[in-house]
C-alpha cells in the first residue's frame, strides 16, 4: 500500500528513482535477474576478502592525511568513492 502511494507521488518517484528498491512487477523481475548475475557468491567473496578492504583502506587514509583539525571533509563524499568503487570491482571487474 506504502509502495503504491509512492508511485503515485512524481516527485517521489524522481527523487528515489525506479531502482531495484522501489521497483516491482516487470521491472522489478529485470532488475534483479541483472543483480544476480554479478551478486554470486565468488564475487561477494572477492569483495568482503579483497575489495572492501582495500577500498576502506584507502579510505581511513584519506582521512588520516586530513586529519589535521582544519580540513573539512566530506564525508558523503568518502562514501560515494568507497560504492562507486565496489561497484565498479564486482560489475565491471575494474579497480578503483
Amino acid at each position: 500500500m506504502l509502495k503504491h502511494c509512492y508511485h503515485e507521488d512524481t516527485r517521489l518517484i524522481f527523487a528515489s528513482g525506479d531502482g531495484i528498491i522501489n521497483a516491482d512487477g516487470d521491472l522489478w523481475k529485470l532488475q534483479r535477474k541483472a543483480g544476480a548475475a554479478f551478486l554470486t557468491p565468488a564475487n561477494l567473496r572477492v569483495l568482503t576478502d579483497v575489495a572492501l578492504p582495500q577500498y576502506l583502506g584507502e579510505a581511513v587514509s584519506e582521512l588520516t592525511a586530513k586529519a589535521d583539525g582544519k580540513t573539512i571533509v566530506d564525508l558523503q563524499h568518502i562514501f560515494h568513492g568507497i560504492t562507486s568503487k565496489i561497484m565498479g570491482k564486482m560489475a565491471y571487474n575494474v579497480s578503483g
